[in-house]
């Protein structure tokens, strides 16, 4: 399998925004993009209770 995807891009060379575009559109990337984003209600709560300052309320 892995010699039937030929990468046209070396690593790198794309920026996040191209590559996330280019694999919504099944097209070809140097890699495969990484995005992770929300959070169970749990996970703020169980943090600051493991030493998470507790001005820090949100995912941003």
């Amino acid at each position: 399998m892995e010699g039937l995807i030929k990468n046209k891009f070396p690593s790198g060379k794309l920026t996040n925004r191209e590559r996330f575009r280019r694999v919504m559109h099944y097209q070809n990337v140097d890699r495969i993009p990484n995005f992770e984003f929300g959070y169970w209600n749990e996970t703020l709560p169980t943090w600051h209770s493991q030493g998470l300052p507790k001005d820090i309320d949100n995912e941003e």
